[in-house]
């Protein structure tokens, strides 16, 4: 697989309080893969020790922490993270919670580059933005004329260098 054969790829780190079972948002998400809109690369359920010291924990014990979804997501832990990505990911994780590491791909414009290419065209950048981002340069443009929840279609001009984003 290359680079261009992959959609835009993102990851999802959730602090999962102790009793608390994420069902609707676990079966959202198996709803987007079952509609082709996602694919998920690797899910994996930390869980944070009162010594401190953090776990993995294993599929077939995911059960009590993610509900009837759990045996939906059964192989779908692929062991992409190692040790340093699992400490860095779950530097936030509350004492005695889990961490549900999600890593996928939106599969909504992967056909899009080859399309392009197609046509002569070329891809010569992909970056993407944070929310943060997005609403920082929202913020330096005319607030009256950009409201990106409004349902209607309006038009700003508004330029944003690489610099700016980041």
């Amino acid at each position: 697989m290359t680079p261009d054969q992959l959609g835009p790829l993102a990851s999802l780190v959730l602090d999962v309080p102790a009793g608390t079972v994420p069902t609707r948002g676990l079966q959202y998400l198996l709803d987007l893969v079952d509609g082709g809109r996602i694919r998920l690369l690797d899910v994996e359920l930390l869980h944070r020790e009162g010594t401190g010291s953090l776990a993995t924990i294993a599929q077939d014990e995911w059960s009590p922490y993610l509900g009837p979804v759990a045996r939906d997501l059964i192989g779908t832990m692929s062991g992409l993270l190692d040790d340093e990505d699992r400490e860095l990911l779950a530097a936030d994780l509350g004492e005695n919670s889990c961490a549900l590491v999600v890593v996928y791909e939106w599969l909504l414009t992967l056909d899009v580059p080859g399309l392009w290419a197609a046509d002569g065209i070329r891809v010569i950048s992909e970056d993407s933005l944070t929310a943060d981002e997005l609403l920082g340069a929202l913020e330096r443009t005319d607030s009256s004329a950009t409201d990106v929840r409004s349902t209607e279609s309006s038009t700003t001009e508004s330029s944003t260098t690489e610099g700016e984003r980041r």
